[in-house]
């Protein structure tokens, strides 16, 4: 089989991030490209690689301007629980436990949301 073309590597990693995104584990991604595209284990760990870095990097930049999001709705309580809820959904903290937090609180104070931050940048560092 022909080398890919940067492009084509381009899409192929493209792919493999939907389908991570959708769930699918590192077989299921494996038994797919070599079905679709003819490729071994040892590529496909490396698109999966690659694909996984991507979307930290995409996780980052999305949580970051949803911090400046919340930053500047403080006149809007319920916006900025939306966006709590958001970045916890996106760190894969449990919700249940945010959103009881919050509720129990009903209005964070300027420590209680460096506090919350704090340990939601400090789970994203850890998954890196």
């Amino acid at each position: 089989m022909a080398k890919a073309s940067d492009a084509e590597i381009e899409l192929r990693i493209h792919e493999v991030k939907n389908l991570l995104s959708d769930g699918c584990t590192r077989a299921d991604i494996v038994r797919y490209t070599a079905k679709k595209w003819g490729l071994a284990k040892r590529q496909t760990d490396e698109y999966i690689t690659r694909a996984k870095e991507e979307l930290r990097e995409l996780n980052s930049a999305i949580t970051s301007c949803l911090w400046k999001l919340y930053k500047k709705a403080e006149d809007a309580p319920a916006v900025q629980h939306q966006i709590i809820m958001s970045i916890a959904k996106m760190q894969g903290l449990d919700q249940q436990i945010i959103n009881h937090v919050i509720e129990d609180k009903r209005e964070l104070s300027e420590t209680d949301v460096e506090a919350l931050e704090a340990v939601l940048l400090e789970d994203e560092s850890e998954t890196h």
